[in-house]
């Protein structure tokens, strides 16, 4: 791929590239990684954060300071009342008309 688009290539394998690996060094990458698992192949079980998300109105506040929005979840009578109160304004709108 290298040979035929150089600049799709350089967009495909960026993390390789900006760790030194080319296309002839892939082949060495992966038998280290295999001999290191042969070497130690225990799992060892990485300690769980605690992560505390706040919820303010609608938007989550995440540990890290980030923030997203996410509306509470409806339940079915809450869901059936937005669809009248909808459907009521609508016609209230064309009796205007």
């Amino acid at each position: 791929m290298a040979e035929d688009d150089e600049e799709a290539s350089k967009g495909h394998f960026a993390e390789y590239l900006k760790h030194g690996i080319t296309a002839d060094k892939v082949e060495a990458m992966y038998k280290k990684a295999h001999a290191a698992i042969r070497a130690k192949p225990e799992f060892v079980k990485k300690a769980t954060k605690d992560v505390e998300n706040k919820r303010v109105g609608k938007s989550i506040k995440t540990a890290k300071g980030n923030s997203y929005v996410r509306p509470k979840k409806l339940n079915a009578k809450q869901r059936k009342g937005r669809v009248m109160e909808k459907i009521r304004v609508a016609q209230h709108r064309m009796a205007d008309e």
